[in-house]
């Protein structure tokens, strides 16, 4: 038994992993943070791919793989494959409606990605901020910011999440994240960008 659950957890190892890619040294330029900002703000169009974690008491991790491609404020489309493929989604936003797909036949649709994804997943997943947060930006609202000596959000407080930024890379003159960690009480998430593309830049 203990050897099946040591090949399982290679299994599920490589299958989806947590570690960034090797990066070079960057050189960022510093910049005011309300610059930085402003610049971010302007990606509209964009994908990013990557793993994802999900730790929360009393429930199951969640490991997975993931995709997502947004087109402006409200168009996004994400795709969701966990180790060893036990379950596959896609998760499709518009202005008004988002709907989960498990295959061309089985969908269902909701106003908010996160309650549709709470319904059909069980996940507390912050969407809707985390178009902001992945950018390294932050979401409409009152918040508790922390930059570094380059304008970088290095520690976010917002939306009853602590939100910690622990790598940068430089894509196309922007500075964009690499790896982030979400906390709230009893819920954890670990969110891995292995590649970003600005689409229209």
């Amino acid at each position: 038994m203990r050897f099946i659950l040591l090949i399982l957890t290679v299994l599920l190892a490589g299958c989806v992993s947590l570690k960034t890619p090797k990066q070079s040294p960057e050189h960022f330029r510093t910049l005011s943070a309300p610059v930085r900002q402003k610049s971010l703000g302007r990606l509209q169009r964009w994908s990013i791919q990557g793993a994802f974690s999900i730790v929360e008491k009393g429930h199951k991790p969640v490991l997975a793989n993931y995709s997502w491609l947004q087109r402006g404020k409200t168009y996004y489309k994400i795709q969701i494959n966990s180790a060893l493929d036990l379950f596959a989604i896609t998760l499709t936003g518009g202005p008004h409606i988002v709907t989960l797909w498990r295959s061309a036949r089985d969908h269902v649709s909701a106003k908010t990605p996160e309650a549709l994804l709470y319904a059909q997943m069980g996940w507390r997943i912050p969407i809707r901020n985390l178009v902001y947060w992945v950018r390294g930006m932050t979401a409409p609202g009152t918040k508790q910011v922390k930059h570094d000596q380059y304008g970088h959000v290095i520690v976010l407080h917002q939306k009853g999440w602590v939100i910690r930024y622990f790598s940068y890379h430089g894509v196309k003159g922007f500075d964009l994240p690499s790896k982030i960690l979400l906390n709230r009480p009893g819920l954890s998430i670990t969110l891995v960008i292995k590649k970003w593309r600005l689409i229209g830049v």
